[in-house]
């Protein structure tokens, strides 16, 4: 019976830490595969504990005690979609700034300015004028994703990692606006725009946070001046 407590002590235990395994993989297969494993050891030891003759109450503590990893697997995936709604809500709000800061610039007589609005009245129909508002939002999705994965997820963190966390923005910031040369102009506000980004990345802790707002401002910006009558 001793040996049978010990077991079932020793596969709860191990489904506590199973659990807690497959919460910290990041993908939802390392999280379910704890889940399972979790589940397993708990029956696997109220069924010692009942091979080994204990008292109903043993064996329910057994299946209580070994649960609770699947319980602490649930608790920590709530969290983490928490903290993606907060970064996704976070990343809405930080749209706000920037297309305000457009529609400023849109109406500038600034000479810079003026030439940008140029080259994007004559740009932007030529490569998504017949695009459909499903289409516009794939698109800038897609640039939201790809770039901040790329910018900001390996190359920002990469230069931080090498030259701090002042000097990896400013260096990331200006190759993103590099990455983007409709004028010269351009490549100065995108360069901004970059830092932007990536200073709401250090913030929020969370790389969502700029992917959403890279996303909506490019769909909406898209949506607005596909819409916007040249002049």
């Amino acid at each position: 019976r001793d040996d049978a407590v010990a077991a079932a002590a020793l596969a709860v235990g191990l489904a506590v830490l199973a659990a807690l395994a497959g919460v910290a993989e990041a993908t939802v297969a390392g999280r379910a595969l704890g889940r399972a494993v979790a589940v397993g050891l708990a029956h696997a030891g109220g069924l010692d504990l009942a091979a080994g003759g204990a008292s109903r109450g043993q064996l329910v503590v057994a299946q209580v005690t070994g649960l609770s990893g699947l319980t602490a697997t649930l608790i920590v995936e709530i969290a983490g979609l928490t903290r993606a709604l907060e970064a996704a809500a976070t990343g809405i709000l930080a749209t706000l700034p920037l297309l305000a800061l457009f529609q400023l610039a849109w109406g500038s007589r600034v000479a810079a300015l003026s030439k940008i609005r140029t080259e994007l009245e004559r740009l932007l129909p030529e490569l998504f004028g017949d695009a459909s508002t499903v289409g516009l939002a794939v698109v800038s999705l897609a640039a939201g994703i790809g770039e901040e994965l790329l910018f900001r997820g390996f190359l920002q963190a990469w230069l931080e990692s090498l030259l701090g966390s002042f000097s990896g923005l400013v260096v990331a910031s200006v190759i993103f606006g590099a990455a983007h040369p409709i004028t010269g102009g351009y490549v100065v506000i995108a360069a901004l725009m970059g830092g932007y980004l990536g200073v709401l990345w250090q913030a929020s802790g969370n790389l969502l946070a700029p992917i959403v707002t890279h996303a909506l401002y490019d769909l909406l910006v898209l949506w607005l001046l596909l819409r916007r009558k040249p002049g």
